[in-house]
């Protein structure tokens, strides 16, 4: 019996392997592209709060 279940795990050991990394590379994936989309609008607000900013010290220094 143990000598079957070794020749099993021979034969298709490495399947196993690789569908666990395909796992992991697409969950690594997804999370790259959420961080990715949370910068992107973490930049866009940074820059909304910039331009009000000199808005404002415009405003500001013509009074």
């Amino acid at each position: 019996m143990f000598y079957q279940w070794q020749a099993q795990f021979f034969e298709n050991g490495s399947a196993a392997f690789a569908r666990k990394s395909n796992r992991a590379v697409t969950h690594r994936q997804k999370t790259i592209e959420r961080l990715e989309a949370k910068l992107q609008r973490k930049n866009e607000v940074e820059s909304e709060l910039l331009e009000a900013h000199l808005q404002l010290k415009k405003e500001l220094g013509e009074l």
